[in-house]
This record gives C-alpha cells, sequence and structure tokens, in this order.
C-alpha cells in the first residue's frame, strides 16, 4: 500500500508543465525538491527522465543544487549502486548469504567453525558483515580502477544545466581521463563551451577533413543539429563545416552519396533553427532544393555543394542573427564561466 502511495505521489509532483516555446513536458525545481526529500539522489534519477526538467529553472533554485550536485558524486554514485548490490545479493538471499560465509570461513582457513557459525544467529551477522566488508572492498576497487564513473544521465543534465560548479567538476574528470576528446565527458565540455575543448575539436575536425577522414565528420554533423544541447557553439561548427565536400553517405529512408556539406543542410522544419527562417534567396533557394537531394544524381549535388562554398558569406549572414540570439541566451550561465573573464579581456 505505501509503495501504491509513493509511487501516486511522484506522480503528483512530477506532473510536468508544457512550455510553448519547447513542445516537451517540463518538470521544475521545486517537484524534483520534493523527490530528493523522498528519496536517495542516485534513486531520484533512476526514476525520471532528465530531458523533461526544466534546467533554468534549477539554476536559479538554490535550494536544489546540492542535490544536482550528488549526481556527480562518484563516491556517492558507487555507495548507491553498492547498497543495491548487497541488498539483492546478501540481505535478500540467505541461501546466497550462506554460501558466500561458508566460502569465507574455508577461504580464511576456519572451515571447522562453519556448523557453529550456521546454528548461531549473532556469529552469523558478525561472518556476513565481513563478507561485506570484503565484496565492499573489491567491488570499490573495481568501481575506481579506472577514475571510477557515472551516470550518462547524470553528465547529459549537467551539460545542459551550466552551473559553475558543475562545470568545475566535469572539467577536473575529463583532465584525470586525459582531456581526450574521446572522454565520457568530452561533450559536456563541448556543451558548456569549455574554450580548451572548442579548440581541440575544431583542430580535430580540421585534420579529419584534410585527411577525409569521415568517422568524425559523421559525429560532427549531429553535433550541428542539436542546438537544444551545444547553443551557439552547435551553428558556429555547421558554418565551419559547410565548406567540406567530401563525398559522403547519407540516409533519410535509403542510404545515398551526398557531399558532406549538402548533407548539413537538410533538416525538418522543426529543428532548422536558422536558415530555413532566413531572408536570403540564395540560402533558401540551396535549403529548398536540399529537401529533394535524395532523388538528385550525385553531380547535381556536387553543383550545390560547390555553390555553397563559393557563397559561404551568405550562409554566415544568415546564420548571423541566429548565434547572436543564441549567445544572449546563453548569457546568463556563461558569464559564471570562470572562463568568461578571460574571454572578455581578449
Amino acid at each position: 500500500m505505501r509503495k501504491i502511495i509513493v509511487i501516486c505521489f511522484m506522480w503528483l509532483v512530477v506532473q510536468p508543465t508544457y512550455s510553448i516555446a519547447n513542445e516537451w513536458p517540463k518538470i521544475k525545481s521545486d517537484s524534483l525538491l520534493k523527490l530528493f526529500k523522498m528519496m536517495e539522489p542516485f534513486e531520484v534519477l533512476d526514476k525520471i527522465y532528465v530531458g523533461y526538467i526544466d534546467v533554468k529553472d534549477c539554476y536559479y533554485n538554490e535550494e536544489v543544487k546540492p542535490y544536482l550536485l550528488k549526481w556527480l558524486d562518484k563516491e556517492a554514485y558507487f555507495e548507491y549502486l553498492n547498497k543495491d548490490y548487497i541488498k539483492l545479493a546478501f540481505i535478500n538471499d540467505r541461501e546466497c548469504s550462506i554460501s558466500k560465509i561458508k566460502g569465507w570461513l574455508n577461504q580464511h582457513n576456519q572451515g571447522h567453525l562453519i556448523d557453529t557459525v550456521m546454528k548461531t544467529p549473532e556469529l552469523f551477522k558478525v561472518y556476513l558483515d565481513s563478507v561485506i566488508d570484503d565484496v565492499t572492498k573489491y567491488k570499490r576497487k573495481s568501481f575506481f580502477q579506472n577514475g571510477g564513473r557515472l551516470p550518462g544521465q547524470a553528465i547529459y543534465f549537467h551539460a545542459l544545466l551550466k552551473l559553475p560548479e558543475s562545470y568545475e567538476i566535469l572539467r577536473r574528470y575529463w583532465k584525470e581521463d586525459g582531456g581526450k576528446i574521446n572522454s565520457k565527458y568530452f561533450d559536456a565540455m563541448l556543451a558548456m563551451h569549455d574554450p580548451e575543448a572548442i579548440s581541440k575539436y575544431n583542430s580535430y575536425l580540421d585534420s579529419a577533413i584534410k585527411n577525409v577522414d569521415l568517422s568524425p565528420l559523421y559525429d560532427a554533423r549531429k553535433k550541428t543539429y542539436n542546438v537544444y544541447v551545444y547553443g551557439s557553439y552547435a551553428l558556429e561548427l555547421r558554418l565551419k563545416l559547410l565548406r567540406v565536400t567530401h563525398k559522403s553517405w547519407y540516409s533519410l529512408v535509403n542510404y545515398f552519396y551526398c557531399p558532406y556539406n549538402i548533407s548539413l543542410l537538410y533538416l525538418p522544419v522543426y529543428e532548422d533553427t536558422c536558415f530555413r527562417f532566413s531572408n536570403n534567396d540564395f540560402v533558401l533557394r540551396i535549403i529548398d532544393s536540399a529537401e529533394n537531394m535524395e532523388y538528385e544524381p550525385y553531380e547535381e549535388l556536387e553543383k550545390w555543394s560547390m555553390e555553397v562554398v563559393e557563397n559561404i558569406k551568405e550562409f554566415e549572414k544568415a546564420a548571423e542573427p541566429c548565434i547572436k540570439q543564441l549567445m544572449e541566451e546563453e548569457l546568463y550561465w556563461k558569464k559564471n564561466m570562470p572562463y568568461y573573464k578571460n574571454e572578455e579581456n581578449q
């Protein structure tokens, strides 16, 4: 009965409000706070989809911030996972506990005590605690062997939230991970517009373009579409890559060959935050043409591709108002970043 009451209460407090600007539900910070006061932070994380959280509302709610920052605490995450494991493997499974205690006693040359321990509840508990301690030490060593880990949802959420505290924690993890582009923390650094991460990624793409290495370019194409996560950098990246004319694969329904820069221009209306709503006739003509690129011969697509490169300034003009607007919208979090003053002084 208590479980039903808790579930019903969760449904009430997490009832999302709907944003007119974004056609998905939003969980407000006050609703999150109620959940955090009922459950452990990682239990809350396991029960919701972070993409529905109103990150701007959370940014300004000082009371909910400590709970959200717990999602970046590797020690707390280990304790949460280990607690669940111990409960499942030992507390709720007496047969497993008996087997593990017998194994522990034999391993420590105390097999002669098995019958006594099994018959004495106090001793059973003492030795079970010893087994649990040993298991916890082993699991801790394994968990932190390569620097520990965090749930992907936690990293993604904080990449959206963009608190300066989140940034400093994730940047430390990224540097501890070697400051690599393939680090699980790297995309969060890009989303938070870390200058070093952006510089590394741009250089990485320059090398990929020079060496006609398409795999990194396919990944970059996804980032150019994701303004929600990467903000103004997504559009800056798209402009950079509009100069790339390499022959590449693309898929709408079927796979077909297409110049890379033309593939960047095919976007549904609800995803295009930039070019489709410009007043630039040239840009609109290319965008309209790109809608039918699947049915055009490659030679025709090549002509469009070269037109884009030759008229790149037109795309830059079309993108300028969108980038400017995004930069203004980003200012509320960016001005609090430790790197912001350095950028202002440059």
